[in-house]
């Protein structure tokens, strides 16, 4: 290959991986229970939370996440969105998210949280599926504020058949 072709091969290859792959078709991250392991997190609002995933067909995304304040408060959330898809708000929190996946494992959320301003969050499987790790961040009016989120695997959905 002379050098000519081989440069736009490297430039064609490049641009493609600077590009979000949409949907994979098995999904992008695995149907069932995450739980927020909170030695490993650094949170904005601290507290336990579980994470639902109800459906990811690597076209559509569905979770709940239940969250408890370290004073025992309840919030739950909720999002349906579809990958490369317009913004969807999350259900009981003031937020519009979009989402996007730039490989298999790895989802790339971002939008605006009213009340706080335009946030954006890279997450990547690790430990063989077996953890969910997600390092955000988002612009206030006091600066950039920042998290990571570390869930573990617990289990497959409940409301899926359970094999002995």
């Amino acid at each position: 290959m002379d050098g000519t072709r081989a440069k736009m091969l490297a430039w064609v290859l490049l641009a493609g991986a600077c590009l979000p792959v949409q949907a994979h078709a098995q999904g992008v991250l695995p149907e069932g229970i995450w739980v927020l392991d909170q030695a490993q997190s650094v949170e904005l609002a601290p507290g336990a939370q579980t994470l639902w995933v109800i459906k990811d067909d690597g076209q559509t995304l569905i979770w709940v996440n239940v969250a408890r304040s370290p004073s025992g408060e309840v919030r739950v959330t909720s999002y349906s969105g579809e990958y490369g898809g317009a913004p969807a708000p999350v259900q009981g929190g003031p937020m519009m998210s979009s989402i996007a996946s730039p490989g298999p494992g790895r989802i790339h959320n971002w939008g605006t949280v009213e009340g706080l301003g335009d946030y954006s969050e890279d997450c990547a499987l690790t430990e063989g599926g077996k953890r969910f790790i997600c390092h955000g961040k988002v612009m206030t009016s006091d600066g950039e504020k920042t998290w990571t989120d570390n869930f573990q695997w617990a289990g497959p959905s409940p409301d899926q058949p359970q094999t002995p």
